[in-house]
């Protein structure tokens, strides 16, 4: 079994990461929206989730 992660977010933003890198920015957005709901000030997905908006509108 896979330690616990601390923080907790942190597996929404690597899987964010994965999910763009891809070219899976709808999946990708979701995963860093559920970084924000963990962590809300996290800058990394604040700043993931505008420039993801960005691209989908």
């Amino acid at each position: 079994m896979a330690p616990r992660y601390e923080p907790r977010h942190f597996p929404y933003l690597n899987l964010g990461r994965v999910y763009t890198e891809k070219g899976m920015l709808r999946r990708a957005l979701d995963e860093f929206k559920g970084a924000m709901e963990l962590h809300h000030g996290d800058e990394t997905a604040v700043g993931a989730v505008e420039s993801l908006t960005r691209q989908l509108n």
